[in-house]
């Protein structure tokens, strides 16, 4: 076995070589070397000289030609006929095969009607040109396309199928023409359409025109010019809540603008395929809501201030501008009951039965007991409200509070609370409980549109408490009378049907009643059938009512810290009972519309 590379030496280099050749047993011409020249004999260079050389591989020189020819054959078309010549091999070469001929004849689109009488004539192989009509037949199937308009006229789709075996290709122009005999003119891509031409589409449809959606136009919007300050309490650098120094009193002058209008724009218009226009919806005009001691522009656009006062916007977006009453003191005997048109600030507290009202913003700068609070705007209380299961606030803006216990608050935006909601019923857009040291829910029910954070939810000793949110508290107390009316008028039909049952049998046995129960009977009939009428309709509201609340998926209870066991969490109309303490958690309504939870985000 020869081991290459491997090093020769000689006196020159002829003998080197020689040397070479007959070491590995070949001819010198078979040689493939490296010449590395003279080198010196002995230890460290130190002698007389010689040749030396690398052999890197030895060739074979004595290569065969191999002069053979494998058998072939032809195939052509004349006079009508095909013709097929199969020729034999030269030289030891191989006879071509009946595979072969097959495969290519039906690459060629020829179907093979007869299989033996070609295979014989492949068999032979004697080089004799054969007309082989009868035995193949041209497959041939034309190049197709599929034109379709999807997406109410937005999209053309092409189909293109290449030809088989000897068939006709489609042309680009033969889809031109089809693109203008159906109108489609607009955004067409006609380098896709040569594209597919040329590779098809793989049964697939592509798209190649394409319309332009029209844009909207943007609704009107109403730019507001004082500063809407929240109604939060103020962290101090130490983390306690500073719920003293809330300044939420914004002043304006006579004069200053409030509001101005941005008006709706008209939108952009689009096309579909056929280059027809498309008309964009216009945008929503709005009206700025001018309240009281407000003026609105002759144009509309724009609202200032009519007097000196406090501006305030209630929930709804009406913008007033209240004169302002001030109480020094507390709110009790010697003050009365309260009932003014703008604003009012009390300093001091509001004592147990009294009452105070403002179409405006109301201000107490300390706590109230079981006494009933009512405003047009917003409702900020510095201290708590000891209700003792009497007391009430109900405002149309938001209301804050260090804390709420054995109260009923009613808010037409959102709630906030410092310290935590005790046994008390409360309603508001969004209710938050948990931005003071405590932060906490316990007992009664709590009742929101959007959502519900706390840092604790109910007790150690499982305290019913029940939180309800994404149905506006209105619309849930609306469908729950509803549902009580429905139930009383379902009572009445079934009393009206039983009298009048009763009539009726009377009536059947004795032929005729006396004038006095015919009436009543009359009266019964005509009472049933407006019954049926309210029960009707009652039936539509209330459809119309659960379809909303199913289409609903909004409502969020946020739980900062711990939930307990007692807990009733109500999403929509779908409720869940919290049998086991979780901690940092929020629950929600998935997408198939059962209440799921998860850590808080």
């Amino acid at each position: 076995m020869r081991e290459l590379p491997k090093k020769f030496k000689g006196k020159d280099l002829k003998e080197a070589l020689s040397i070479a050749a007959e070491s590995l047993k070949c001819d010198i011409d078979s040689l493939e070397y490296n010449d590395l020249g003279k080198e010196k004999k002995g230890f460290f260079g130190i002698g007389s000289q010689c040749h030396a050389i690398e052999v890197t591989n030895v060739v074979n020189t004595n290569l065969e030609i191999d002069t053979s020819i494998g058998g072939y054959f032809k195939l052509y078309e004349e006079n009508e006929g095909i013709y097929l010549s199969v020729y034999p091999p030269e030289n030891r070469g191989k006879y071509i095969t009946w595979k072969e001929v097959k495969e290519y004849l039906e690459s060629q689109g020829y179907e093979i009607t007869s299989e033996p009488e070609l295979k014989e004539i492949v068999r032979r192989a004697d080089g004799v040109k054969e007309n082989v009509l009868e035995y193949v037949s041209e497959h041939i199937i034309d190049g197709s396309f599929d034109l379709e308009v999807k997406d109410q006229n937005m999209k053309a789709l092409l189909n293109v199928a290449l030809p088989q075996g000897r068939g006709k290709k489609i042309s680009r122009d033969e889809i031109y023409q089809e693109l203008n005999k159906r109108n489609i003119t607009y955004n067409v891509d006609f380098e896709a359409i040569n594209r597919y031409v040329e590779n098809g589409t793989y049964s697939e449809y592509k798209v190649i025109a394409q319309g332009k959606e029209p844009v909207d136009g943007e609704d009107a919007k109403i730019q507001i010019h004082f500063e809407k300050k929240e109604r939060k309490p103020v962290l101090k650098e130490d983390g306690s809540v500073d719920y003293y120094n809330i300044d939420n009193i914004i002043n304006v002058k006579s004069g200053d603008v409030l509001a101005t209008k941005e008006p709706p724009s008209e939108g952009t218009p689009g096309k579909d395929i056929f280059n027809k226009t498309l008309p964009p919806k216009q945008g929503k005009d709005k009206r700025i809501k001018a309240g009281k001691h407000t003026v609105l522009s002759e144009d509309e656009m724009s609202l200032q201030a009519e007097i000196d006062g406090q501006v305030s916007m209630n929930a709804d977006g009406l913008i007033n501008v209240f004169p302002v009453y001030e109480v020094s003191g507390d709110v009790g005997v010697s003050t009365g009951n309260i009932d003014f048109v703008g604003n009012v600030i009390v300093k001091g507290q509001v004592t147990s039965g009294l009452e105070v009202k403002a179409a405006g913003d109301i201000l107490i700068k300390e706590s109230i007991d079981s006494c009933y609070i009512e405003a047009g705007g917003n409702v900020d209380i510095k201290g708590g409200m000891q209700g003792r299961n009497k007391g009430k606030i109900k405002a149309e803006g938001s209301v804050t509070c260090k804390f709420i216990e054995n109260a009923t608050v009613e808010a037409g935006g959102d709630v906030r609370v410092v310290e935590g909601i005790l046994h008390s019923h409360v309603k508001g857009n969004s209710i938050y409980a948990f931005e003071g040291r405590k932060g906490l829910i316990v007992g009664g029910e709590i009742s929101a549109n959007e959502e519900v954070i706390s840092k604790i939810m109910g007790s150690n000793f499982a305290t019913n408490t029940e939180i309800e949110v994404g149905l506006d508290p209105k619309t849930r107390e609306k469908k729950a009378k509803i549902y009580e009316d429905l139930k009383n008028t379902k009572d009445n039909i079934e009393k009206t049907d039983k009298a009048i049952a009763i009539l009726q049998k009377t009536k059947q046995k004795l032929g005729q009643l006396p004038q006095e129960k015919e009436n009543m009977l009359i009266r019964l009939q005509r009472t049933r059938s407006h019954l049926i009428t309210a029960q009707e309709s009652l039936n539509n509201e209330n459809d119309a009512l659960t379809d909303l609340v199913k289409e609903s998926k909004k409502g969020v209870v946020k739980v900062l810290k711990t939930i307990h066991p007692g807990v009733k969490i109500v999403i929509g109309e779908i409720s869940t009972n919290i049998k086991d303490e979780q901690r940092a958690i929020c629950y929600k309504l998935s997408e198939e519309g059962e209440i799921t939870s998860g850590p808080v985000k």
